[in-house]
């Protein structure tokens, strides 16, 4: 799997374009920790164990965009994890 992140600063006028990159993530176990990085426990563990299901299924192709906060104030993260 991997990890398509992009960071953007929060403003008044709204997202502002930081960064671009993509995370090589090893099994479900580096995803919930890579994710942690950036979400609640809660939030973490729901979206690993939902993907985790739909590819034991074999129907997982992408996730929705998951929004996250990074450790800079007013810079948020959309990560994209796909097959």
């Amino acid at each position: 799997m991997k990890a398509i992140c992009t960071t953007y600063n929060k403003t008044d006028k709204g997202l502002i374009l930081r960064n671009n990159w993509i995370d090589e993530i090893r099994d479900f176990l580096h995803l919930s920790d890579y994710l942690r990085n950036y979400l609640e426990r809660v939030e973490t563990d729901y979206i690993t164990k939902s993907i985790k299901q739909k590819v034991d299924k074999k129907e997982f192709k992408f996730s929705n965009i998951i929004e996250g906060q990074t450790e800079i104030d007013d810079v948020i993260i959309h990560i994209r994890i796909i097959s």
